[in-house]
């Protein structure tokens, strides 16, 4: 059945994941207390912006991640499925995450600014780790239905 928990796991990390797209990922300052702002499409200072290197990897692992959780509510029908694409989950959220780290390390070493230290990750970086967080929630969920599945069958 669609409305099982797992399903709301895999759609509350699939919003989770799509929202790295408008929240900032990083905040970083530069020599002078100058701060700049890291978004999956931008790097700016106010109405300044720089040019974002790195950012292609992360948008399609973001979005294949993000799809692939919505299409694995529709496998319901089929748990050792829903479970195996669960786990190819995983794989795309560490993906999401590698690559996150790479493109802020890759723009604090921007040839344009110099000197940039991080002040703070914002929400952006952190909505990856709530998606692999509600994609552990939904496979333990997947694995309850299976074995109940199996004890209700060994009854009959």
């Amino acid at each position: 059945m669609i409305q099982r928990v797992q399903s709301l796991y895999f759609l509350l990390g699939a919003v989770a994941l799509f929202l790295v797209y408008l929240f900032d990922i990083a905040v970083f300052k530069d020599m002078a207390e100058l701060e700049y702002s890291l978004s999956t499409f931008s790097f700016h200072r106010g109405d300044e912006i720089f040019v974002v290197k790195g950012n292609v990897l992360l948008n399609l692992l973001v979005a294949l991640g993000g799809g692939v959780m919505l299409a694995n509510i529709l496998l319901f029908k089929n748990r050792k499925l829903q479970r195996s694409i669960g786990r190819l989950i995983y794989i795309l959220l560490l993906g999401v995450i590698g690559s996150m780290i790479y493109f802020i390390i890759t723009n604090q070493n921007s040839p344009q600014v110099n000197e940039l230290t991080v002040q703070y990750y914002s929400i952006g970086f952190y909505l990856p780790f709530f998606a692999f967080l509600m994609t552990f929630m939904a496979n333990r969920g997947i694995r309850r239905d299976e074995q109940l599945v199996a004890s209700l069958d060994r009854l009959r």
